[in-house]
């Protein structure tokens, strides 16, 4: 986790990417990719159809999911240094990144 102003190298990377990622998104789906950051990572929120404004939930779009977990494992590739503040959000999902990514980022209680 990073707060805004700490010592932390690469903010820039890190909104090159996002910006990376909602532009692939785009292009591959045809759908608006909202995501914001927050404390240093990137945080992956909603899917919205351009045409009709109207937002659609991730977790109702399994599709849209594995697309979007491509273009980040893409994205990886080019910035590794920033790849726990790619991955993290979407990590929270075992069942599209597998038990050892999940278990990495996201603890059970």
């Amino acid at each position: 986790m990073h707060l805004w102003g700490d010592s932390w190298p690469h903010w820039d990377q890190l909104y090159k990417s996002e910006n990376n990622i909602n532009k692939e998104f785009e292009k591959h789906t045809g759908l608006a990719l909202l995501s914001k950051e927050k404390y240093g990572t990137i945080r992956y929120e909603h899917i919205v159809d351009p045409k009709t404004k109207y937002s659609y939930s991730f977790a109702d779009t399994k599709d849209n999911w594995m697309i979007l977990k491509e273009i980040i494992f893409e994205e990886i590739k080019k910035y590794p240094e920033i790849k726990d503040e790619l991955l993290s959000d979407l990590a929270a999902h075992e069942e599209l990144v597998g038990t050892e990514i999940h278990k990495q980022y996201w603890r059970s209680v």
